[in-house]
């Protein structure tokens, strides 16, 4: 009787302990470097040429919003055979994201930066199919070069490179330009 007692206070207690870890919230936030690329304010405007047809397009940030989300890669499957216990931390990571649009539904776009797990962070610029270019770039490294058009030098600006060329961003500026593989001049900034 006294060994059923002791295995069953013993089963209590190991259940009480198990179910009252609370996992910890871990937040990886984005750098003050990495949001000084996310500039643009709602409302604010900027303008590209395409050079081929010198159309000239205004897109104006339509929305710009910084949020935490959890991680994908660290929520639990709900098919596991084995559940685990005790403490799993949860994860979560900063987003930030601009919205543009030249007022249509062909011309959008957005920009999108978030923090890594591992360190460090990425950076995301997307396209929709009517843009010319259906494409998504990614920033190469945060090493910066000067680009110059027609006769303007712009500087600091950073290397996004996507599936069908290569797009330059300036912090002060936003996009100066997009050339396709071949270096040519799809896209450039309208000062």
């Amino acid at each position: 009787m006294k060994k059923v007692l002791f295995y069953k206070l013993g089963l209590l207690i190991l259940l009480v302990n198990l179910s009252s870890c609370k996992a910890d919230a871990i937040y990886f936030r984005l750098t003050d470097e990495v949001k000084s690329f996310l500039f643009f304010e709602v409302n604010d405007t900027f303008k590209l040429k395409n050079v081929e047809t010198d159309a000239v397009i205004t897109y104006s940030v339509t929305k710009k919003e910084y949020s935490f989300y959890e991680d994908p890669e660290n929520l639990e499957s709900s098919f596991i055979a084995f559940p685990t216990f005790g403490k799993k931390d949860k994860v979560f990571l900063e987003e930030g994201i601009y919205t543009f649009t030249d007022g249509g539904t062909c011309n959008n776009g957005e920009f999108r930066a978030y923090a890594k797990k591992e360190g460090g962070f990425a950076i995301f610029i997307y396209f929709k199919a009517c843009f010319g270019i259906y494409d998504s770039f990614e920033l190469v490294n945060n090493s910066t070069q000067t680009v110059i058009i027609n006769g303007v030098s712009y500087f600091n600006v950073s290397v996004f490179r996507g599936y069908t060329g290569i797009l330059y961003y300036s912090k002060t500026h936003g996009i100066v330009q997009i050339v396709n593989p071949n270096q040519a001049v799809l896209f450039e900034i309208v000062p």
